[in-house]
C-alpha cells in the first residue's frame, strides 16, 4: 500500500530541456514524493524530456500550458498538489538529495502549529559554493518575522499545503516582480509557528546568472513592488489577519520601488504610481506615517529619489 503523499514538489520550467532532468534527478526516490512539472508555453524540448522521465516514474505528471508566466504555472501545480506539504524549485537548480530526506523525515512529524518550514541554501558559482544556514528553532510567525530572519525566495521554504488552501494563497498573477516575496509573506502572516531546520536542502544556480539589475526592463518591472505591496494588504484585510506582523516588509517593497533603475518610468508616472498606495498603506497601517523616508516623496517625489539615492551613495563607502 502506497504512503500518503508528504511533499509535492512544484517546478515551473520554461525552456529547461537542458537542465531540468539534473533537478528531478536529485529528488529523492520516495513514494512520499509527488513531482508537478507545469510546462509554460516552452519552445525547446522541456516536455519531451519530462514525458520521457514519466515513463520510467510514475510520481512525475506534466501539465502543459500557453506561456504566462511563472506565478500562474506555480499557481496550476498548486492546483494540482495532493502532498501534505509543498515546495517550489526553479528548474535549473537542483536539491541535495540526503538533506531532503531529511527534511522529508522532519515534514513528516511536524508540530500541527507550523505552517512553514525553513532550511539552509547552497549558493553555486562558477568558481565556489556558499552555503547558508538557519538556526535549528521552531518559533512563533512574529518572532521570526521581528527578528528579521525573513528570505524572498520561495524556494527557501516548504508550505503546509492545509494552510496554502484554507487562505487560498497563491502567487499574484500579473505582477512580473517580487512575486515570491508576496506569496511567502501571505503563508507567514496566516501561519502560527515556522520551523527552522539546519539542513543544506537546496542548490541555487548562480554559474550562469544574468544580473537583472543590468537588464532594461518595461514600467511594470518597476511598478510591481508596489502593486505586491498593495496585494498583500487586501489579503490581510479579506482574511482579518494581522498586518502590523509585515510593516516592515511593506517598507522594503517600497524601498525596492525607489531602488529601481532599470525602467525608463518618470518622475511622474512614479508619483502617479506611488502616492495613491502610499495613503492606502497609511489608513490601514497608520503607523506607516512615522517613516519619514516614505512620506517626503508623497509631498516631492524628486526629493525623495534624491534622499534614496543620496544614503545609497553614502552607504558605498561605509
Amino acid at each position: 500500500m502506497n504512503r500518503e503523499i508528504t511533499l509535492s514538489v512544484i517546478i515551473a520550467a520554461y525552456n529547461a530541456g537542458l537542465f531540468i532532468e539534473k533537478l528531478i534527478d536529485t529528488i529523492p526516490s520516495s513514494d512520499e514524493v509527488e513531482i508537478i512539472v507545469v510546462n509554460d508555453g516552452s519552445t525547446d524540448s522541456t516536455a519531451d524530456v519530462v514525458s520521457k522521465l514519466a515513463l520510467h516514474d510514475t510520481r512525475i505528471k506534466l501539465f502543459c500550458q500557453k506561456n504566462a508566466g511563472v506565478s500562474v504555472a506555480r499557481n496550476r501545480g498548486i492546483l494540482e498538489a495532493k502532498g501534505q506539504w509543498l515546495m517550489f524549485a526553479d528548474a535549473d537548480d537542483w536539491f541535495d538529495q540526503v538533506q531532503m530526506n531529511c527534511l522529508i523525515e522532519q515534514l513528516r512529524y511536524a508540530e500541527k502549529k507550523v505552517g512553514i518550514v525553513t532550511f539552509g541554501v547552497r549558493h553555486v558559482f562558477a568558481s565556489k559554493a556558499i552555503e547558508h544556514r538557519v538556526a535549528e528553532q521552531t518559533i512563533t510567525m512574529a518572532e521570526f518575522l521581528g527578528k528579521g530572519f525573513f528570505m524572498e525566495a520561495t524556494w527557501n521554504y516548504a508550505f503546509r499545503r492545509t494552510v496554502i488552501e484554507k487562505f487560498h494563497i497563491r502567487f499574484p498573477e500579473g505582477i512580473i516582480n517580487t512575486e515570491d516575496q508576496n506569496f511567502n509573506l501571505k503563508a507567514m502572516v496566516a501561519s502560527t509557528k515556522i520551523a527552522s531546520l539546519s539542513l543544506i536542502v537546496y542548490n541555487y544556480n548562480k554559474t550562469n546568472e544574468e544580473s537583472a539589475s543590468q537588464k532594461k526592463h518595461k514600467k511594470e518591472w518597476t511598478e510591481a513592488p508596489v502593486l505586491s505591496a498593495l496585494d498583500l494588504l487586501d489579503f490581510c484585510q479579506k482574511w482579518q489577519l494581522p498586518v502590523g506582523l509585515i510593516k516592515g516588509n511593506i517598507a522594503h517593497l517600497l524601498y525596492q520601488f525607489f531602488e529601481d533603475r532599470s525602467s525608463d518610468i518618470t518622475l511622474k508616472e512614479r508619483r502617479n504610481i506611488y502616492c495613491p498606495a502610499y495613503l492606502k498603506i497609511c489608513k490601514v497601517l497608520p503607523s506607516f506615517s512615522q517613516y519619514k523616508k516614505f512620506v517626503i516623496p508623497y509631498y516631492c517625489m524628486l526629493l525623495g529619489r534624491l534622499l534614496f539615492d543620496t544614503k545609497n551613495y553614502i552607504k558605498r563607502f561605509l
